[in-house]
C-alpha cells in the first residue's frame, strides 16, 4: 500500500524494482547494475554515491508528473483471458466424455 502513494522509490532490492515498474512508480536503483533489466522501464541505475541519487532525486521529484504507465514486465498483459479460454476449451472437450459416462 506504501508503494502505491509514493512518488519516487530508492531501493536496491530486484523485487522492489519490479513492483515499482509494474505500478508505474520512478524508480532509483542503488547498485551499479541490475539483475532485473525487464523492471527498469521507469527505473534508473545510480549507484551508491550520495551526491548522484541527490542530483536523481531532485530531477524526478521537480520534474511534472507523469502519467502513470505501469510496466508489463512480464508477458504482454493478456494472461488471464488466454487462460479462460484454454479453461472453457479444456471444459468443452470434457462435456461429451462425462455425458457418455453418466456423470
Amino acid at each position: 500500500a506504501l508503494l502505491c502513494r509514493a512518488a519516487l522509490v530508492v531501493t536496491d532490492s530486484g523485487g522492489v524494482q519490479e513492483e515499482a515498474a509494474a505500478l508505474g512508480i520512478p524508480a532509483l536503483v542503488t547498485r551499479a547494475e541490475t539483475d532485473r533489466p525487464d523492471g527498469m522501464a521507469a527505473a534508473q541505475l545510480v549507484g551508491t554515491a550520495g551526491p548522484l541519487l541527490l542530483a536523481a532525486a531532485h530531477r524526478l521529484l521537480d520534474a511534472p508528473p507523469r502519467p502513470l504507465r505501469p510496466s508489463v514486465a512480464n508477458g504482454d498483459g493478456r494472461a488471464a483471458p488466454r487462460i479462460l479460454a484454454a479453461l472453457l476449451e479444456a471444459a468443452r472437450e470434457a462435456a461429451p466424455a462425462r455425458a457418455m459416462a453418466g456423470d
